[in-house]
């Protein structure tokens, strides 16, 4: 608790320390939830680099990958710039490798799962036999312990650009398999499932 007050008592940004309320509210819930080196990287967060990666936790999929499209910019449109990741990548949120990817299942599986928390999105296989490979920034550890702390929005338009992209590469998404509880997305096939 000594070490929590010393990192968070300078923050003068009503936004940081907003997030240093969400830390303090996890740490009584379940002590230990949060590492020193996250803590550290928090108290050394500019607000705008931690009002980009807000923008950048609304795009994770599988709870730790940001498409980043063949061309470095999928996420431009939607807030997120090829030069925020970079600032992302050097405060140790992001892994800073531009040629990090993500493959998806095998050449011989013909649909795959992605989830976009506390979504699924089914994409079927149309095309030749391949697995699913996308380029993507992958979050660091210390980015995904602080991801947590972020409101998500979901933004449709990005998984839209997602379908797109791998449309062409023979993935077609099939369905978006929506919690109960939650809206499902608009101009998008949906079904609604069970949670335990």
């Amino acid at each position: 608790m000594a070490e929590f007050v010393d990192m968070c008592k300078n923050a003068n940004d009503s936004k940081m320390r907003e997030l240093w309320g969400r830390v303090l509210a996890g740490e009584i819930q379940n002590p230990g939830s949060f590492s020193i080196r996250s803590l550290f990287t928090l108290k050394t967060l500019l607000a705008s680099e931690a009002e980009q990666f807000r923008i950048v936790g609304n795009l994770v999929f599988q709870g730790e990958f940001v498409y980043r499209g063949p061309d470095n910019e999928a996420a431009s449109p939607f807030g997120v710039t090829y030069s925020s990741f970079l600032t992302l990548a050097s405060c140790g949120l992001v892994a800073p490798d531009t040629n990090a990817g993500w493959k998806i299942g095998k050449p011989s599986d013909e649909n795959v799962l992605i989830t976009y928390e506390p979504y699924l999105l089914l994409f079927k296989r149309f095309g030749s036999p391949h697995p699913m490979e996308l380029s993507a920034w992958p979050l660091t550890a210390v980015g995904k312990e602080l991801a947590r702390l972020i409101e998500i929005r979901h933004n449709w338009d990005y998984v839209k650009r997602l379908a797109a992209d791998q449309k062409v590469l023979g993935w077609r998404l099939d369905l978006v398999l929506t919690p109960r509880g939650f809206p499902p997305p608009s101009d998008l096939p949906t079904q609604t499932r069970e949670t335990n």
